[in-house]
């Protein structure tokens, strides 16, 4: 690594600390004026505000702002270069292009990556404390994957478990049918109950009231059988029947990927909102890596107007790139577009334009 590198980087490092710095202590102070009379007024303390919610709140803050500071102070450095022709010194000195980028593209690299760690392992564990003192104290609810009424889960044994409605807080099921089927999918069984309830202590079901109807082939009834109190060890549990749809948010990156999987198990239909969740954490982080490339891109030519233009354009360029980001999203979660393609589409998009502007840069 040379001088110049050496030069590069720790500019680059000071724009982005002050930046992120500015930002942070900026949407702290906002959200701190709005939400903190609605804090006080359901009872929650200072200490617990100032020492456990917004600690826990800055990862979430550092993750969401890292890519547009370091973008913005890409621009910067790179427009300052270009207005002091140092940049038109060290091309005349020999340097290509090319290298002057290497120091910011590996710069950018390192974010990401420290980006997709805390993405991937870090942000799960606080997420779990901000959004759960926000649903306490801002009436914040977790945003429900499916309705509770009308649930249909898949259980082994070519059986299916039917749920009228579903109380989160009681864990209990309502008008409950378990359905079994043989092989060329003919109903043999069904067993209906009133209710099942949750056992904490057993890790078990118990269905009450239950009705069992035996069926010969021609889908008659062979015998019926009445019980009051069934026990039964399901692998569907309380939470397999409320998901949330920030489940994945809370979980690390291989606890997220079961999850998915026990999800499509499961039968639960709506699951666009959780696969953009969990391609996130892995398309989002790398955002840095591409704003570098396009913001040295953008700012290596000088521009009348000075750093202002540049700055101005980089604003306008981090604002688009995010509005894309949030614009296509939702077309994931409906399923008119794969999860995988709405989460990768704006990064791959502005890679494209990054790579373009670099070959069509000045040098």
């Amino acid at each position: 690594m040379t001088t110049f590198d050496r030069h590069i980087l720790r500019r680059l490092l000071a724009t982005t600390l002050v930046l992120i710095g500015m930002l942070t202590s900026f949407f702290i102070l906002l959200h701190y004026l709005e939400y903190i009379d609605d804090f006080i007024d359901r009872g929650a303390s200072e200490s617990l505000i100032l020492w456990s919610y917004y600690p826990n709140a800055l990862p979430f803050i550092f993750h969401q702002i890292t890519p547009a500071a370091l973008f913005l102070a890409c621009i910067h450095l790179t427009g300052k270069l270009a207005q002091e022709l140092q940049l038109t010194a060290v091309y005349t000195a020999g340097v290509s292009f090319y290298r002057v980028l290497r120091p910011i593209l590996f710069f950018g690299l390192l974010v990401s990556i420290g980006m997709f760690y805390m993405s991937g392992w870090v942000l799960p564990k606080t997420e779990q404390i901000r959004i759960g003192i926000e649903a306490k104290y801002l009436n914040k609810g977790r945003e429900q994957l499916e309705s509770t009424n009308n649930l249909f889960r898949q259980l082994e044994g070519n059986r299916i478990l039917q749920i009228g409605s579903f109380s989160t807080d009681q864990k209990a099921g309502f008008m409950v049918s378990v359905q079994t089927y043989d092989a060329q999918k003919h109903l043999i069984s069904r067993a209906d109950a009133d209710q099942m309830q949750w056992n904490d202590k057993q890790q078990q079901w118990t269905f009450q009231n239950v009705v069992t109807h035996t069926f010969r082939a021609d889908s008659t009834i062979l015998r019926s059988q009445t019980q009051h109190n069934v026990t039964a060890q399901l692998e569907i549990k309380p939470e397999d029947l409320s998901r949330s749809a920030n489940d994945v948010d809370l979980l690390n990156i291989p606890e997220a990927k079961q999850y998915l999987q026990e999800l499509q198990k499961s039968g639960i239909s709506e699951l666009g909102k959780p696969m953009v969740a969990y391609y996130a954490k892995f398309t989002y982080p790398f955002a840095s890596l591409i704003v570098v490339l396009l913001g040295f891109s953008l700012a290596s030519t000088r521009r009348k107007g000075g750093q202002a233009a540049q700055l101005s354009i980089g604003i306008m360029v981090a604002f688009i790139y995010l509005a894309m980001i949030k614009t296509i999203e939702p077309f994931g979660y409906s399923g008119e577009l794969e999860p995988m393609v709405a989460t990768l589409f704006p990064h791959v998009f502005f890679l494209t334009m990054a790579i373009l502007m670099m070959f069509l840069a000045k040098k």
